[in-house]
């Protein structure tokens, strides 16, 4: 799994060094950048509403912030999928 990871931290590395310009957009709030030869803008999701696991369960942070979570990545636990299911059913997401 790990060589795995590697082999898309590089292409994902690959595109974003990519550049199709150096122009940049802002669009709400957030800067934008041409990649991949031009044929995508990038750019990168605030952690406030695009948890990872750790952020939503353990912080609460996009609460703490009154905002409501967009997307949350279930984070490795202990007790595998049955737990993730667990805390997405706490927090009614499932």
């Amino acid at each position: 799994v790990s060589r795995r990871i590697e082999v898309l931290q590089a292409v994902f590395d690959q595109m974003a060094k990519r550049r199709g310009g150096t122009s940049t957009a802002t669009r709400s709030g957030g800067e934008l950048w041409p990649c991949y030869s031009g044929l995508l803008w990038c750019g990168v999701l605030p952690v406030s509403t695009f948890c990872g696991g750790h952020q939503f369960n353990a912080e609460g942070l996009p609460f703490k912030l009154g905002l409501e979570p967009y997307a949350l990545h279930t984070t490795y636990i202990n007790s595998m999928d049955e737990g993730k299911r667990h805390r997405l059913r706490e927090a009614m997401l499932f």
